[in-house]
């Protein structure tokens, strides 16, 4: 795995290693020209996050229908059509990912997998933490908001929205993780 570089933050005590890296003020140039990779390297700017923050956990552009499908499964063209970019967000360890619309459609800023229960967005670095707990370890809600306080030298671990918790069956356990 490689090395990711964390921020130091005064009083933290955090000892876990990071591959993240300061946001650079160049990416300003690709928001510039509106390109996806632009559209979304803003977003990650706002966020505290850049690009190499989050390649090295292999997230990256949706290039066309046929990857959104094999990510989320079924795909209407008009999708495509609505959005500017369309971020893909895989899960460390685990066999799923989300995508993030920009712009959002309808108010949906997210998709997974129609019928795949959401997942706690874990890096391995904190799965590690799991029998120490001496380490204080943060809830928060989204993958970039876990990527950006792991970045500034705190443990996370991130809950999809709270609207990724809404379904039709009511009786399924808040996470089964």
């Amino acid at each position: 795995m490689k090395e990711i570089k964390r921020v130091e933050v005064p009083g933290n005590t955090s000892t876990a290693t990071n591959q993240l890296n300061p946001t650079p003020q160049s990416e300003e140039s690709q928001t510039k020209f509106k390109t996806p990779k632009g559209i979304v390297a803003e977003d990650l700017r706002k966020s505290g996050l850049n690009w190499k923050d989050v390649e090295l956990l292999g997230w990256s552009i949706v290039k066309n229908k046929q990857e959104l499908k094999e990510i989320i499964g079924s795909v209407r063209q008009d999708l495509i059509q609505a959005t500017q970019a369309i971020l893909k967000i895989p899960y460390p360890d685990a066999d799923f990912a989300r995508v993030k619309l920009y712009p959002a459609i309808k108010d949906c800023k997210y998709l997974q997998p129609k019928g795949v229960s959401p997942k706690p967005y874990i890096l391995a670095e904190i799965a590690e933490l799991k029998n120490k707990a001496h380490k204080p370890i943060i809830f928060t809600e989204g993958e970039k908001k876990t990527l950006c306080l792991f970045k500034n030298n705190y443990n996370a671990i991130g809950l999809p929205g709270v609207w990724a918790f809404k379904n039709q069956k009511q009786d399924e356990p808040f996470l089964k993780e």
